[in-house]
């Protein structure tokens, strides 16, 4: 019978390196476990449940086949036993793009400016290994050496970087705006028609209250006052009292839409 803790212990070896977490503190860290854990698994320890089920969200998996591949429960108990094949091996900064908690359109960014600076140091290395082999067999001039080996560092790093961080930056822009669009349009469906005859409430920002005022000459005028008594707007000349009114509630009823009116704010004074 095949030992089931050797049979985990090189599954998640394998899948853990697979996945980026080159070493036991990595995938200890990422599981936030004690390193000695991890590496008791790897020489052939039962890893407890609770440790299996911090593996399974880690490795993005069910539990089931962890519980049977770790010989918690037999396989036939389970018709969900199967264990998956190891992932395709990814690098360290693979895993950090992948897990970094930004959208797929921003990740993708990444992914491609990753991608430009692998092929930029396979490219350099590559011309390394011939400019080494070359120098091995002793026939290149020393000035020649120099300026291949000039050559090879020539780098695009900071071309590759900043088209990165510009793409990434309006790609979140366009996001924040497509959120900020889809909200709106939520907040404009769920706002009830107006019908005819509807009350419409609009604020006049820094109004509190208005009232009537009769000057030295009898004349009369309405202002409109801040919430601290200070005159905001202020009408021109009524002869009476009665027109000042009339005035201001011709003035509220000139924001009148087919909806509705404005009212005016705060209790109406009248001074004598």
């Amino acid at each position: 019978m095949e030992d089931t803790t050797s049979v985990f212990a090189d599954w998640v070896t394998a899948t853990a390196r697979a996945l980026g977490y080159r070493s036991d503190a990595q995938l200890a860290d990422a599981l936030s476990v004690q390193q000695s854990t991890v590496t008791r698994w790897r020489k052939g320890s039962q890893p407890q449940i609770k440790h299996l089920v911090e593996l399974s969200k880690l490795f993005k998996m069910k539990i089931e086949p962890l519980l049977v591949l770790s010989g918690h429960v037999p396989p036939e108990l389970l018709s969900n036993a199967t264990v998956s094949p190891s992932p395709e091996p990814q690098s360290v900064a693979q895993r950090m793009i992948e897990e970094a908690k930004l959208p797929s359109e921003v990740k993708e960014v990444f992914r491609h400016y990753w991608q430009l600076r692998l092929k930029e140091e396979w490219k350099r290395l590559s011309e390394l290994m011939n400019l080494m082999s070359e120098m091995a067999k002793g026939d290149m001039p020393p000035k020649e050496f120099e300026k291949r080996a000039v050559s090879a560092l020539d780098t695009k790093v900071s071309t590759h970087l900043l088209q990165a961080v510009n793409q990434a930056r309006a790609r979140q822009e366009a996001l924040a705006q497509s959120r900020k669009r889809a909200r709106n349009s939520r907040a404009h469906e769920k706002q009830p028609p107006l019908q005819p005859g509807d009350v419409v409430d609009i604020t006049i920002r820094g109004v509190g209250q208005t009232r009537i005022c009769e000057d030295e000459d009898n004349q009369h005028r309405f202002e409109l006052l801040s919430a601290e008594g200070k005159v905001v707007l202020r009408s021109g000349s009524f002869k009476t009292q009665e027109e000042a009114e009339a005035g201001l509630e011709a003035f509220f009823e000139s924001f009148a839409t087919q909806t509705g009116y404005l009212s005016p704010l705060g209790p109406d004074t009248t001074e004598e």
